[in-house]
């Protein structure tokens, strides 16, 4: 979805309608606005998509910060809660005009951070709250080995060796070695996004006969489906404005980070650090730090604690800690690396020059570590400390 990357002049008029300057495929700008009341709702002081709507009659203080809706909501005991929703993963730019997404429940499309642990899938699913939640599901409750081919129904754990998951396009592929009736280990696969779906933030299994997608068409390229389209759905004048933040090393390894997590979250992740937030640290705080260590620490402060701030305005309760556990048992310095020269590239082409090096890794690994823990590094904290009275006071 990410609108924000191709719109500006964003704001909400009447509590609920979107108001924003989009950017059409010519290169022009023009004038949309969408009635979020038509699409989301207030379920007991927390944002709701879809099966409630009209937000706004029960909410005050709306406001927008980039592409996230703030609001406070009232509970059905008459309180008020804070909310929050990132319609980055919700609202899209199509050709000048936006438009709000639906959930869905296919794997791919409406999923992110899969990964295989044993014979449990795991990942991160979009529920109707707006939010990503931790689930998982025993693959060997569902499926079956029949003389060395996956079948729905019975177990497979006992006869099953070399477990992998691979992800193609808008197929999940299980690969395992099973063992036929003759003794004989055979190399099967079986697309696992045919029978488990999304269901309102949790993986189910439904029986079916072959491939499905009530979804409708699913754009994929580049590592992860999901990662680099939400660059190269707008063509030429999204390469350029990704490319002008792209001179910070810091900044790719986010897109790089919201390409491996992939889907909507990485895709919203991604798009939140392409905001002006990297030429503000640049420009305009940079420029009164004399210090260049300290002045390197408070940009990586600043921009961890606005990729931590985005994700955790994502999750659910539990996913931050799962999301910190599939980057830890999933990604290495040198695929990152991988992903950088080659991916971020095939979208960008010359424009990017940047590569990741272990600082930059070891900054995406304080960032997950955060979101596990909860709490913000310390050498965060205290580089903001000693930033505050020098842009109070101007350069020391």
């Amino acid at each position: 979805m990410t609108f924000t990357l191709t719109s500006r002049n964003i704001s909400v008029a009447d509590g609920h309608t979107l108001l924003a300057e989009c950017r059409t495929c010519a290169g022009a700008w023009s004038h949309s606005s969408l009635d979020l009341d038509q699409y989301i709702g207030n379920w007991d002081g927390s944002f709701h998509i879809n099966s409630s709507r009209g937000y706004s009659a029960s909410s005050t203080n709306v406001r927008i910060e980039g592409g996230t809706l703030y609001a406070h909501l009232r509970r059905e005991d008459g309180s008020l809660a804070p909310g929050a929703i990132n319609l980055d993963v919700w609202v899209a730019n199509i050709n000048g005009e936006l438009r709000f997404g639906q959930i869905g429940e296919h794997l791919v499309k409406s999923c992110a951070a899969m990964m295989l642990d044993g014979t449990v899938l795991r990942a991160l699913c979009l529920g109707t709250d707006g939010k990503f939640h931790a689930s998982s599901i025993q693959l060997n409750d569902h499926y079956s080995n029949r003389d060395g081919c996956f079948e729905p129904g019975g177990s497979f754990r006992s006869t099953a060796r070399n477990l992998r998951l691979v992800i193609q396009g808008h197929e999940v592929f299980l690969h395992a070695n099973l063992l036929d009736y003759d003794g004989v280990w055979k190399a099967t696969q079986v697309d696992l996004a045919i029978c488990i779906l999304n269901k309102e933030g949790k993986l189910v299994f439904e029986k079916r006969d072959g491939w499905f997608d009530r979804d409708g068409a699913i754009a994929t390229s580049g590592y992860v489906v999901g990662g680099p389209y939400w660059l190269t759905e707008n063509n030429e004048w999204a390469r350029r404005d990704c490319a002008l933040c792209l001179n910070s090393t810091i900044v790719t390894v986010g897109i790089c980070l919201g390409i491996c997590i992939g889907g909507r979250i990485g895709a919203a992740t991604a798009a939140g650090l392409l905001t002006p937030v990297g030429t503000l640290v640049e420009m305009e705080v940079r420029k009164w730090i004399k210090d260049d260590k300290l002045k390197a620490q408070f940009e990586e402060a600043t921009i961890g604690r606005y990729c931590y701030d985005t994700l955790q305005k994502m999750l659910a309760p539990g996913a931050g800690a799962y999301l910190g556990a599939f980057f830890e048992s999933s990604f290495s310095l040198p695929l990152m690396s991988r992903i950088a020269s080659e991916d971020l590239y095939k979208v960008l082409g010359d424009d990017i020059k940047s590569t990741v090096d272990l600082a930059s890794y070891m900054f995406l690994k304080k960032t997950m570590d955060a979101l596990k823990a909860g709490i913000l590094p310390k050498e965060w904290s205290e580089a903001e400390e000693k930033v505050a009275p020098i842009t109070e006071q101007g350069a020391l």
